[in-house]
């Protein structure tokens, strides 16, 4: 494999990460003058894209979540759209807590309830933002049908005073620089490479080695194929890691856990896993769209998790017009029983705007 060190991947300009609060990113703008209108535009353009690309993510892997990518290929075929709930393509069939609701494709899942349920909070609550008010406002206001269980196991840890909400980032240290690529990937001179930059920038020693080494996977692969083959083999990590000192920033590597074809569930809630698997699917991509998040969600494993971020990454870069019509459609179609993504999205970026944390 490559070394990571040899490949540059910033292209220009140095990066400013402080400001706007979002349900997964944070970022900060400077524009002046006549050009404040369409800032504002591309501005918005770019939360929508960020947000609804999540959203299509999480709801193109949900399907095929907590599966091997041979399983995938065996029930659901080469697809290229949204698939249904339910089996013989998905393990279970819904409603199920923390996953759909409805069989539609399109439908979301947890990653994307809990995602409401943090810009919520973005929107009914005024700064200085911090950790205790989230927490605090989490416990009062979420519906937790939609989510997840261990994310709801952990409000209730710092709830029950095991530890405080402020100290929570040290289990974190992983989606913090996650959070920091999405901040990257809305400058306007942002590429893939300056979004890749800044994940290993905001990286701790360990959790750089995990990106480090799926990214030179993600660049040494010339087909989906091998690249799934590539991280199965290399750069894959067991459940029983999400938890202990496995989890922590000063902890070891996790060991890479030896993957075998199954039919029943093949996955991993790690985030060692997830996090550095979805970067790997970004730089395989090169910024295609469909190529990009199709080959993320058919890799298997937690692919709603997965895909979701990739999605928020490229999103965030191109807008909400990277995104095909037919998924945009489909995704608001499927969950406006319960949600308006697309008005949830804009108002996101008004407040943002309105509160001035997008310094203009």
């Amino acid at each position: 494999m490559k070394n990571i060190h040899r490949r540059s991947f910033l292209k220009s300009g140095a990066l400013s990460l402080s400001g706007l609060m979002l349900p997964g990113t944070v970022l900060t703008f400077c524009k002046e003058g006549s050009l404040i209108k369409d800032f504002k535009k591309r501005f918005k353009d770019k939360t929508l894209g960020c947000f609804m690309g999540a959203a299509i993510g999480d709801s193109m892997g949900g399907p095929v979540e907590c599966q091997h990518y041979l399983r995938i290929r065996k029930y659901a075929g080469n697809f290229n759209d949204l698939l249904p709930f339910g089996k013989p393509i998905s393990f279970f069939d819904p409603p199920g807590n923390g996953w759909a609701q409805r069989r539609d494709p399109g439908t979301i899942t947890d990653d994307t309830y809990i995602r409401i349920d943090l810009l919520n909070f973005f929107l009914h609550v005024n700064p200085p933002y911090s950790a205790e008010k989230l927490v605090e406002y989490l416990l009062e206001n979420s519906d937790f049908s939609g989510w997840w269980e261990p994310p709801k196991n952990q409000l209730n840890r710092i709830k029950n005073g095991e530890f405080p909400a402020k100290n929570a980032r040290q289990f974190m240290d992983i989606l913090s620089a996650v959070v920091a690529g999405q901040s990257a990937a809305f400058k306007n001179d942002a590429s893939i490479d300056s979004v890749v930059k800044t994940v290993l920038d905001n990286s701790g020693d360990k959790t750089r080695k995990l990106f480090e080494r799926a990214i030179n996977i993600g660049l040494d692969s010339q087909s989906a194929d091998k690249l799934y083959d590539n991280l199965y083999a290399h750069a894959s990590v067991a459940n029983s890691t999400h938890t202990g000192e496995y989890n922590r920033p000063e902890g070891p590597l996790p060991p890479v856990e030896d993957i075998k074809y199954s039919e029943n569930e093949c996955s991993s809630i790690a985030f060692a896993e997830q996090q550095p698997w979805a970067l790997a699917y970004l730089v395989f991509g090169n910024g295609d769209p469909e190529k990009t998040l199709l080959t993320a969600v058919k890799g298997g494993r937690d692919a709603d998790s997965i895909a979701t971020n990739t999605a928020s990454w490229l999103g965030a870069l191109y807008g909400l017009s990277v995104w095909p019509e037919k998924w945009i459609s489909a995704v608001l179609r499927s969950n406006l029983v319960d949600f308006d993504l697309m008005k949830l999205g804009d108002k996101l970026a008004e407040k943002a705007l309105r509160q001035g944390f997008v310094q203009l």
